[in-house]
């Protein structure tokens, strides 16, 4: 991740005025159902922004400004607000959700602020405009070769589908699955969906 927020770092450098210090907004999933994911990349982002401090010396030093969207969409959008507005942060890494990225990412790119997603596998994301970039594989790069993986080494014929029906990510997902299945002469026995906060997957 150093690496990443280094090359961000300079981008933003070319694109606004000089100063000592440099304004750097993370949105991270911190609570909620993607804090497993958010809470790991807090801390690598800690690092890093520590290791690149330290290594700049006397020179330009990133203050980093973390803010929890909880895993909620509404909330990435009123911490990709604050951000921009309050903050005037000159780049944003996050948010940990892609579907939280496609509500905030908008929001970013018409304020001309640089974004980088660092966990957002689903297609269309940086075609949302120019100042939204992303560091992960989509979902249509990663499913081709996991399914063609799972099918040389298990030998898969038949499988059957279980993926949420009121969440994006898992919508687009499923229809990448589906059709790499069928293309792969996978035959696919039935199909079902569940919807967030269930608990009870008895027949």
């Amino acid at each position: 991740m150093g690496v990443v927020i280094g090359i961000f770092l300079l981008s933003a450098v070319a694109t606004t005025a000089f100063s000592a210090s440099f304004k750097m907004g993370f949105v991270f999933s911190m609570t909620g159902g993607a804090a497993v994911y958010g809470a790991s990349q807090k801390e690598g982002a800690s690092l890093a922004v520590d290791q690149i401090n330290a290594a700049a010396g006397s020179g330009l030093k990133i203050i980093p400004i973390f803010e929890d969207d909880a895993s909620v969409p509404q909330q990435g959008t009123n911490v990709f607000n604050k951000l921009i507005n309050g903050n005037k942060v000159s780049i944003i890494i996050g948010p940990t959700l892609s579907n939280t990225a496609k509500i905030t990412d908008p929001i970013a790119q018409k304020a001309g602020v640089p974004v980088l997603a660092i966990s957002n596998t689903i297609s269309g994301i940086t075609e949302i405009g120019d100042y939204i970039f992303r560091d992960s594989l989509t979902e249509n790069v990663v499913i081709p070769h996991t399914v063609k993986v799972a099918k040389e080494k298990l030998k898969l014929k038949k499988v059957a589908i279980l993926y949420g029906n009121d969440d994006a990510m898992t919508k687009a997902t499923y229809e990448v699955f589906k059709k790499v299945l069928k293309s792969s002469g996978i035959q696919i026995l039935g199909e079902q969906t569940f919807a967030k906060g269930d608990r009870d997957f008895s027949p």
